[in-house]
C-alpha cells in the first residue's frame, strides 16, 4: 500500500534533503581550488569530486525519473508536481549514460568497474549542468509554499550557473 506523506513532511524533504543534494552539486567547485601539487592529494581530490557528482546526480535522477511506486518511502518529483512526467525534460545523453553505468561503476562493488578517471568517460560538468536544467524546471514549477529562503537562494544560484554557461557557450 502506498504511504501518503503529509504536506509538512514534503516541505521538510524539499527544504532539507532535496536542498542538500543541490547544495552538493553546486558547491563541488570548491574541490577545484584544492592544492593538487601533491599527486596523492590530487588523486584524493579527483576521487571526491567524481564520487560527489555521481552520488548526488544519482539521487536526483531517482527523484526526477524513477518514480517506482513500490518504494513507498521514497520521495519523487511527481509527489510535488502532479504533471511532472509530462513537463520534465527528456533524459539527456549524459543522464542516460549515468543511468546505465552508475550502479556498476560507482555505487556498487562490481567486476565491471573501470580503472582510473582517465578511462572512465564520465563527462561530469555536462552531467551536472544537465541536472541543473532539470532542477530549474522542477523549481520553476514547484508551488511557492514549498520554498524557504534557502531554497530560493539555491534556485537563483542554479539559474545563474545556467545563464553563465549559456553565455559562455554562445561566445
Amino acid at each position: 500500500m502506498k504511504q501518503q506523506s503529509t504536506e509538512k513532511q514534503k516541505r521538510e524533504m524539499i527544504q532539507e534533503h532535496f536542498a542538500y543534494e543541490l547544495v552538493n552539486l553546486l558547491n563541488i567547485e570548491i574541490l577545484r581550488k584544492v592544492n593538487w601539487s601533491n599527486e596523492n592529494s590530487r588523486q584524493i581530490s579527483i576521487n571526491i569530486f567524481v564520487d560527489n557528482i555521481l552520488l548526488h546526480s544519482r539521487n536526483l535522477f531517482e527523484f526526477f525519473y524513477d518514480n517506482n511506486a513500490k518504494k513507498t518511502n521514497f520521495a519523487y518529483a511527481n509527489h510535488f508536481i502532479p504533471n511532472w512526467k509530462e513537463i520534465r525534460p527528456i533524459k539527456t545523453e549524459q543522464i542516460k549514460q549515468m543511468e546505465k553505468r552508475i550502479n556498476n561503476e560507482c555505487t556498487h562493488l562490481t567486476y565491471k568497474r573501470l580503472v582510473g578517471i582517465e578511462h572512465n568517460g564520465w563527462i561530469l560538468n555536462d552531467l551536472r549542468l544537465d541536472f541543473f536544467n532539470v532542477v530549474k524546471i522542477f523549481l520553476d514549477n514547484l508551488s511557492q509554499g514549498y520554498f524557504n529562503e534557502n531554497l530560493k537562494i539555491l534556485h537563483k544560484q542554479v539559474n545563474q550557473i545556467l545563464l553563465k554557461n549559456e553565455t559562455t557557450n554562445t561566445d
